[in-house]
């Protein structure tokens, strides 16, 4: 068997395609990061499905049958305010026993609680949003004392939600309020229960202004995630580049060796939004999980659990799972909308998968992700597919040949598919399907076991920064390994053939200059090393002579008044 790895294609089967060449990876200018990092906080999940999924919630006392549904759909995180106001009565004094009640009933079926530390007291700067030292120190102490009583319980603490905008931070966004009040709370943490973990700011978008000033404040040295909201009223994919922003404003601020990932704390879409129904809400849903995952993004909160209101006309009702009405005594005791469906159909098709890497297609408005088990065989893979086209088009897809099953977005089973020699020919919709190989796949495999590199490499410029990088033959027959590379500063040295359970480590460069990058403040930007070109988002080529050529790529709590969302 030979696998043939052309200098341009290689680094689209192996590297997240905003890492190197064709100046896309945007370069830090900060401290240089390449390296280890050391592994994010213990209490955010491992990127294995469905463990990072969530939903938002409107309750701390869930109606009879509420929690197995939710449970059922694949949920494994709600996300919660926890108010201020109710649970310290009076001055100094302390009342937790309704978030009691609800961490027994989540314990129940194993869900985690990300708790908002919300907003305002009556108390303190007359019911105004903390911005005196008093009010600021009287929170802190609240805060610490909530985590120092649910200490150990593997609760996410986020210091606020979407303090950026009104109503939320009263009588107006200020950020320097803002910072202040969230280093005197996380301090308290850190002095109350060290292990805790603190996470931060919730944005209302992905607000890149009032998150730099976060960051230039100190708040990375705290927070162990960055947690933001990225509604917006088009295709979920289109948060790629902001993203990959937001990781670059991240790596330039955060302490030495510190991984924070990004969080998903709460990003819907209405299905009375103009254009939309529940159908194409239902499609929304798995397209933003299956987006975040390819962006590495660890916890993905959809807002909302269940629709907040019957107003047809009003947009704030109709961000659910399901409908409004409950119906006791009956299962399920909310009636599921397709979004319900989408959730737990790429809950149970996934679980127990990791996100490997994006395989690139000719157009990339195709999406091709590949999904394996960790520490499992390089053959056990899962395809998800769909396309941001208006139309469906017919596509190859990388594969060897081999009969796969399929199933849509909603659960249901579609016409088994063949692939021959060239790949497996696939109608993509905009709805994704989940293809799942009935017998091993040795392209699959391949593409599986090679290594990805990470999504940025950050250095100080102008350098030239080694990237090594492991190729692993998982299948029975050898493979030669070749490189297109040639002259001075050849992207990669090979060595061949590759035997079965052999690995090799490839090394390739990238150039840095210094310069402006793309939109995003502080970074260099990388020149165009021998590496080949390359693209956006985390696609690969799998190449190869091996059975086919070479392919291009709520109601909402009195004092938290509705918020018109991603307009």
């Amino acid at each position: 068997m030979t696998l043939r790895l052309l200098t341009r294609t290689l680094p689209m089967l192996m590297l997240p395609l905003l890492s190197l060449a064709d100046a896309r990876a945007q370069i830090a200018s900060a401290t240089p990061r390449v390296g280890a990092l050391r592994p994010p906080h213990p209490a955010l999940p491992l990127p294995i499905l469905p463990d990072g999924l969530g939903v938002n919630i409107h309750f701390t006392d869930p109606r009879p049958g509420e929690m197995k549904m939710l449970a059922e759909g694949g949920f494994r995180w709600v996300r919660m305010d926890f108010d201020w106001i109710p649970t310290e009565p009076e001055r100094g004094r302390y009342d937790f026993s309704r978030y009691d009640r609800l961490m027994k009933a989540l314990d129940e079926y194993k869900i985690k609680p990300l708790f908002i530390l919300d907003y305002v007291h009556p108390l303190y700067d007359n019911a105004q949003s903390p911005h005196s030292p008093e009010a600021q120190a009287a929170m802190a102490r609240w805060a610490a004392a909530a985590a120092r009583h649910f200490r150990g319980r593997g609760v996410l603490w986020e210091m606020y939600n979407e303090p950026n905008i009104l109503p939320f931070w009263r009588p107006k966004p200020n950020v320097d309020d803002y910072t202040k009040l969230a280093l005197s709370v996380g301090r308290a943490i850190r002095q109350a229960a060290p292990g805790e973990a603190y996470i931060g700011p919730a944005t209302s978008t992905i607000d890149f202004a009032f998150l730099e000033a976060c960051f230039k404040a100190g708040l990375l040295e705290l927070w162990d995630a960055v947690s933001v909201h990225p509604y917006r009223q088009t295709n979920p994919e289109t948060v790629n580049d902001e993203y990959h922003r937001l990781r670059l404003l991240i790596a330039k601020y955060a302490p030495t060796g510190k991984q924070i990932p990004i969080l998903s704390g709460e990003w819907g879409y209405s299905a009375v939004w103009n254009g939309f129904n529940a159908e194409r809400q239902g499609m929304m849903l798995p397209r933003q999980w299956l987006t975040n995952l390819m962006n590495d993004v660890p916890v993905s909160i959809w807002y909302d659990w269940h629709d907040d209101g019957p107003d047809p006309k009003e947009a704030e009702h109709h961000f659910g799972t399901t409908l409004y009405p409950f119906n006791a005594g009956r299962d399920p005791v909310y009636d599921p909308k397709p979004a319900y469906r989408a959730a737990q159909t790429l809950a149970r098709t996934l679980n127990g998968y990791r996100f490997n890497k994006r395989l690139a297609l000719q157009s990339p408005d195709d999406y091709l992700l590949l999904f394996s088990r960790p520490n499992g065989p390089a053959s056990d893979v899962v395809l998800a597919a769909w396309t941001t086209a208006v139309k469906p088009r017919r596509v190859l897809l990388p594969a060897s040949a081999g009969r796969f099953s399929a199933r849509g977005y909603l659960g249901q089973n579609l016409a088994p598919l063949t692939a021959n020699k060239n790949g497996l020919a696939v109608t993509l919709t905009d709805t994704p399907q989940y293809l799942t190989p009935q017998s091993p796949n040795e392209l699959l495999s391949l593409a599986a076991s090679w290594q990805r590199a990470p999504s940025e490499i950050t250095a100080r410029g102008p350098a030239r920064v080694a990237v090594p990088l492991t190729l692993s033959n998982p299948v029975s027959k050898p493979i030669q390994l070749t490189s297109g590379a040639s002259g001075a500063g050849s992207a990669f040295a090979c060595k061949a053939p590759l035997k079965p359970g052999g690995s090799q480590t490839l090394n390739t460069t990238v150039g840095v200059r210094l310069g402006a990058g793309a939109g995003s403040p502080g970074t260099e930007r990388p020149g165009r090393g021998s590496s080949g070109a390359a693209d956006a988002n985390h696609r690969y080529q799998p190449a190869a002579r091996h059975g086919v050529a070479p392919r291009r790529k709520g109601v909402v709590r009195a004092h938290r008044k509705p918020v018109r969302r991603g307009v």
